[in-house]
């Protein structure tokens, strides 16, 4: 699976908690699953450059570029622009800092 793992992953939030996305068969069954009433263009693109990048036709920066457009665009990617879950759950001490 290492010729199919990303140079770094894509965090993506599925709706419950923030998934890792490391490599273009985790993106495809993450797309594969996302709700067909909530898909269009830029999920089509992004699909078919994760399936060309798995057959060896798109090299795999081009699957994981594709895949952070449009989770951005649909507004679930969660690097750096979501909390994670644990954040939101700490409290501010007397003094401002997070306990």
């Amino acid at each position: 699976m290492n010729g199919y793992t990303f140079e770094s992953p894509v965090l993506v939030y599925d709706g419950e908690a923030i998934r890792e996305i490391g490599g273009v068969w985790d993106a495809i069954e993450f797309m594969e699953e996302w709700p067909v009433q909530r898909r269009g263009l830029i999920y089509e693109t992004a699909l078919d450059a994760c399936y060309a990048a798995h057959d060896g036709r798109k090299p795999l920066e081009t699957a994981r570029r594709a895949l952070a457009t449009w989770a951005r665009r649909s507004e679930i990617l969660a690097n750096g622009t979501i909390a994670p879950a644990w954040f939101s759950q700490q409290e501010a001490g007397p003094d401002g800092a997070l306990t």
